[in-house]
């Protein structure tokens, strides 16, 4: 049965999933893995379980995609881009 209400860190742990999706773009995780110093398993596994993301792991990730990591941990990353 699927949770209702799900707990707090239930909807962080969904949040930072939904950025790491979104940073990660169209990239492998062979290239993800090599931006924060790990292996492609450990770059899928961080997807999956972003709760075990080192804070040094976040950094990285954030570091190479120019992203401030209080944005990333903060709330919902947005795409931005110029609106005509």
């Amino acid at each position: 049965m699927p949770k209702v209400n799900l707990r707090a860190i239930d909807r962080f742990e969904d949040m930072l999933r939904r950025n790491y999706e979104l940073v990660k773009g169209g990239r492998t995780y062979e290239e993800v893995g090599a931006a924060i110093g790990r292996t492609a398993k450990t770059a899928c596994t961080r997807y999956h379980d972003p709760l075990s993301m080192t804070l040094a792991e976040l950094y990285l990730l954030c570091k190479a995609n120019r992203i401030d990591p209080a944005e990333f941990v903060g709330g919902e990353l947005r795409i931005r881009g110029d609106i005509e």
